[in-house]
């Protein structure tokens, strides 16, 4: 009985933090959220086509991934009107809340740059190196909702 209650605990916490970790709070009601979790979708779809060496794909997953930061960068995030910044404060923190966007942008007319010249061995690398714009905006705009 003992262990039956605690599969069925550790069934009910497994499946509550997915719940969490996905649309808790305020957060996953806003355009940022739903162009994050595309943005997501796309990096992994990057990804695979970048490892099996479908360039054509890879190169439509690049367009959509811009379009997605331009379309992310002009949105506030949630963290701003949860601190309730204004003034100086909202616009430092708007220009370093872009830059990293830019920043990824750039990365990513590198890799579309690359793509068209068919250098598959430095598509890997520079894929790889769009992780540390993801810790960069996670770890400084994403709220804890």
């Amino acid at each position: 009985m003992k262990l039956v209650n605690m599969i069925a605990a550790m069934g009910m916490i497994a499946v509550s933090s997915v719940s969490f970790a996905h649309g808790h709070g305020a957060c996953s009601k806003t355009d940022l959220h739903g162009q994050m979790m595309s943005i997501k979708k796309e990096l992994r779809a990057l990804s695979q086509d970048v490892k099996s060496d479908n360039l054509k794909g890879a190169g439509e997953h690049v367009d959509k991934l811009i379009g997605l930061f331009e379309a992310s960068k002009a949105e506030t995030p949630y963290l701003f009107h949860e601190q309730n910044l204004q003034g100086d404060a909202l616009m430092s923190a708007r220009t370093e809340y872009e830059a990293v966007f830019d920043s990824a942008i750039e990365k990513l007319q590198v890799i579309d740059a690359e793509i068209a010249n068919g250098n598959s061995s430095k598509i890997g690398s520079a894929v790889r190196e769009l992780g540390k714009y993801r810790k960069i905006g996670h770890s400084k705009f994403k709220a804890d909702c």
